[in-house]
């Protein structure tokens, strides 16, 4: 994004007249006295004060001199600076030119993008009068302090969020008949070593590890662990909760080669109707970044299945899943 301005000067010319005819060009009456000529036209002084003469945007005061015209507004050269000029929400310097914005409206220099740190999670650039502050996790992820107030970090508490979102998602059809679902908190460096090349695609921040053992070619037992990144405030947890909790679905009601698009499209969909439940500024924000994902398989998967649930309901789409690829 850019931001640009230009200062033009005031010029009016004031005259005295005795005997030629002018007619004032607000209000087209005779002019018989004095006079004000601004751009070309002739106005009573009146007239001018009280409609023409150029008034800051800003204070409401009249101009004299230069001043500067912003988004087709006006303002004084100090009341621009001071007030209107886009300055910086990190630093507090003035932006003239290229500049970046967040999801919460904050506006950055470009360069801020080389040198400082974006939370990993909201995305805002850290700072105390921004974020309160941060910290760095051991695995190098950067977490601001708002989103650090709700971090899960216990297994305890990992625990409570995952069975409220195993049940919101069965209110939805997502029926998971398994008793027991180990769940694990791990590092990213952890889960980088768990996920493989393949199954490794965006910002990962959870894994659904299915295990089974067979007996002359049926399925005797199976096992799954879920592994979700420890520190990720609690709605980013519940979001990669609800998309590991549909791999595990997956894994007992479709195809082992069922399409990846479709299998991570599905997911993220979950993800996604799970977190519109909610009405909050962040959660809307994940549903944002769901719904703008640029990856070419969680973005791309997630807007052909929602194209699919723009005219299917989320009971047809699990019985699509089914069906695919058998």
């Amino acid at each position: 994004m850019t931001t640009s301005f230009k200062i033009l000067p005031v010029l009016l010319i004031t005259v005295k007249i005795f005997s030629q005819s002018i007619n004032c060009d607000y209000c087209n009456q005779s002019i018989e006295r004095s006079y004000i000529s601004f751009e070309g036209k002739n106005y009573h002084n009146e007239c001018y004060e009280n409609h023409i003469r150029i008034k800051c945007n800003y204070c409401g005061l009249a101009i004299d001199g230069k001043f500067i015209i912003g988004d087709n507004n006006k303002y004084h050269q100090k009341c621009f600076a001071d007030h209107v000029q886009l300055r910086c929400d990190l630093c507090n310097g003035l932006i003239d030119g290229r500049y970046i914005s967040d999801y919460w409206g904050n506006k950055y220099h470009s360069y801020h993008l080389q040198k400082d740190a974006q939370c990993d999670y909201c995305g805002r650039f850290i700072s105390a009068h921004l974020t309160k502050g941060g910290a760095k996790y051991n695995d190098g992820r950067v977490i601001c302090k708002l989103c650090e107030s709700t971090s899960i970090t216990s297994i305890n508490r990992a625990e409570e969020v995952f069975g409220n979102v195993r049940e919101s998602l069965n209110n939805i059809g997502v029926i998971i008949n398994f008793d027991k679902i180990e769940l694990k908190l791990v590092d990213k460096n952890e889960l980088e070593q768990i996920t493989s090349k393949k199954e490794k695609s965006g910002d990962t921040r959870g894994f659904a590890q299915h295990t089974y053992f067979e007996s002359n070619g049926k399925i005797t037992s199976r096992r799954f662990t879920v592994y979700l990144l420890s520190g990720m405030p609690q709605k980013d947890f519940e979001a990669a909760a609800a998309h590991e909790l549909m791999h595990v679905w997956q894994y007992l009601n479709c195809s082992d080669k069922l399409d990846l698009l479709i299998s991570e499209g599905s997911a993220e969909y979950t993800a996604f109707t799970h977190m519109s439940k909610y009405q909050d500024q962040y959660s809307k924000y994940i549903l944002y970044n769901i719904e703008n994902n640029t990856d070419v398989v969680y973005g791309e998967g997630f807007r052909r299945i929602k194209k699919f649930m723009d005219q299917n309901s989320f009971d047809e789409m699990l019985r699509m899943l089914q069906r695919s690829n058998r």
